[in-house]
């Protein structure tokens, strides 16, 4: 008996031969195009939830993440006084502004945020995360490596010692030469896996905006999440097949939002040249190279980190916040996968400029 052909169709968009299931609702699909429609929005949505959860779920406070939180806490009073600008400016005391409120508050701890947040807040806040609008607030972040320096033609004696992107990117780490590492010739399908892990650095960064410090174990979990190379030693034969895998591990990651951008696989192509292009021909290694340390600091910091119980209003209100937790890697995958990514960033010194744009 004959298999029926409409049994092999993507059950979105109805015309392509399905490739992928969705891991949450099951529904055969035939690209990232179609997970992200319309048609499939009701599945999709829900990342944009817990995408901002995650945020506000911080560990180990710092100014930088405390002035992280304060500029989209910010964002959110400013977007509530656009939309009401007939209040009274004049508030009584309980209605002071949201910055005083949150002077003296924890702002790595959720639930001490939720407390100082007015009724009308926290209405605000929750239509916001029905509708999916809440990323706005997540203050704007700028990938370091999508800038360009300028080579100047001449150098004067009181020119910086160091280059501007030096202090902008993350700090080169020094790791034996490759020569001592091993003996053996690398294959050439390294750089392909290289690549993959440099995807994955790519995906994480732009999930987590830019920041690492506040949630090292979740980040160093999504890392390896996303790349097959790290979390199985998948070995990948091609540059197109390298980058595909981490797009397609993305989507199935229950704990990264799918809705940022229709076009993630073009976007992460083009991560991938920008990194390997560097900041200018003089250095076209260094974004790589820091790419690359940025995850070794993260693997040895995420190997510190004590995970603490999250108790309060804001846990109450949003339980998945408790239970949705994402699964941390134990010490041991953490060491192996540090070991690794210091044999790529040794590689890269002697081999990865044979590889890089001309």
């Amino acid at each position: 008996m004959d298999e029926d052909p409409e049994a092999a169709l993507c059950q979105l968009c109805r015309d392509g031969t399905f490739k992928y299931v969705c891991p949450r609702c099951n529904i055969p699909y035939c690209s990232v195009r179609c997970y992200q429609s319309q048609a499939h929005s009701d599945c999709s949505e829900q990342f944009y939830k817990e995408n901002i959860q995650e945020y506000l779920k911080a560990e180990g406070p710092d100014s930088q993440s405390k002035n992280k939180m304060m500029e989209m806490l910010k964002k959110f009073e400013n977007e509530q006084l656009d939309e009401d600008d007939l209040r009274d400016s004049e508030d009584s005391d309980d209605e002071s502004s949201l910055t005083d409120r949150l002077a003296e508050v924890d702002l790595d701890d959720p639930d001490e945020v939720w407390d100082k947040l007015l009724p009308e807040e926290r209405q605000e806040f929750l239509e916001l995360l029905k509708s999916g609008d809440v990323t706005k607030l997540i203050p704007e972040w700028e990938p370091w490596w999508e800038k360009k320096y300028h080579v100047p033609k001449v150098r004067f004696l009181d020119d910086p010692v160091e280059p501007k992107y030096v202090e902008e990117c993350p700090r080169i780490l020094s790791v034996p030469n490759f020569s001592v590492l091993t003996k053996s010739d690398p294959s050439p399908h390294v750089y392909f896996n290289f690549i993959n892990v440099l995807a994955s650095f790519a995906v994480t960064a732009r999930y987590l905006n830019g920041d690492f410090d506040a949630m090292p174990v979740e980040a160093a979990a999504t890392v390896m999440r996303v790349s097959k190379n790290l979390s199985n030693n998948e070995v990948f034969l091609d540059l197109d097949t390298a980058i595909e895998s981490v797009s397609q591990s993305v989507i199935e990651c229950s704990w990264i939002s799918l809705n940022a951008d229709p076009k993630r696989s073009d976007l992460l192509a083009q991560d991938i040249r920008n990194i390997l292009a560097g900041p200018n021909d003089e250095n076209p290694l260094f974004y790589a190279k820091a790419a690359l340390s940025c995850l070794i600091t993260l693997m040895s910091s995420a190997r510190k980190f004590i995970k603490k119980p999250v108790k309060g209003a804001f846990s109450a209100q949003f339980p998945e916040h408790v239970s949705e937790a994402v699964p941390h890697p134990s010490k041991d995958v953490l060491t192996k996968c540090l070991k690794k990514l210091e044999y790529y960033l040794s590689w890269s010194d002697v081999h990865l400029l044979k590889y890089c744009p001309k």
